[in-house]
């Protein structure tokens, strides 16, 4: 199966950012040089992934805000947990992880 890309946009410190994520036999965030590529816009994102010959999947961007979050997480509260927001966030951060940190926090507790 071939890798399959998506732009996603990610709400974090009241400023928009647009990520790439691919889904393939692990999933994750496209990178170079080790840090996660991130753009100021879609066009940003169309253009990148032209130029790398990356085809991204039409749709919906999916959409992660940071910011509820940290609120959330300075002020938590069980009935503030919105369920689908909270899965989808810690399915990106276990996405986000370098494929050879298998042994950190989230990857331990993941399991």
């Amino acid at each position: 199966m071939a890798a399959e890309y998506f732009p996603c946009l990610f709400r974090l410190g009241s400023a928009d950012h647009y990520v790439i994520w691919y889904s393939d036999d692990r999933d994750g965030l496209v990178r170079e040089n080790g840090r996660v590529v991130t753009f100021r816009s879609l066009a940003e994102v169309h253009a990148y992934a032209c130029q790398r010959g990356l085809t991204l999947q039409p749709g919906e961007v999916a959409r992660y805000d940071w910011d509820s979050i940290k609120r959330w997480c300075d002020a938590p509260v069980a009935s503030g947990i919105a369920v689908g927001a909270f899965l989808n966030a810690w399915n990106m951060v276990l996405d986000t992880l370098p494929a050879c940190d298998e042994s950190a926090l989230f990857s331990h507790a993941d399991g």
